[in-house]
């Protein structure tokens, strides 16, 4: 079985910011997704050294960041499509929105909401 780490909306500027849940946890991981608004490059930097990382940018993300990353991504992983974004507008509905942006997906990985949802 496959472990992924997710996570959005961490709005950090240094890798020092990661929090040590994060740390203790997703070197434990197959894959570490991450769907948007880092902030600072640095971050991203910081969870490559955790493991492999993938990822789109957010509404915040600096002009490096954006040139780095998609604004969406298809990942095929164990078998499942697995589309990832971040997100845009307001919560009510954002759903809806991700979801028509990918054709034939298993899953959907999306940030903006800053809600916790599984």
């Amino acid at each position: 079985m496959m472990r992924i780490g997710v996570l959005s909306d961490t709005h950090m500027h240094s890798a020092e910011e990661i929090p040590p849940e994060i740390l203790k946890a997703f070197p434990n991981m197959d894959l570490i997704v991450h769907a948007g608004d880092f902030v600072g490059s640095a971050v991203l930097e910081g969870l490559k050294q955790l493991g492999e990382v993938k990822a789109v940018h957010g509404n915040v993300d600096s002009m490096k960041l954006r040139g780095l990353l998609p604004d969406k991504e298809l990942l095929v992983v164990g078998g499942k499509k697995i589309g990832v974004t971040h997100g845009w507008g307001g919560p009510e509905g954002i759903e809806q929105r991700v979801k028509g942006l990918f054709n034939d997906v298993d899953i959907i990985i999306y940030g903006h909401s800053h809600r916790a949802k599984i």
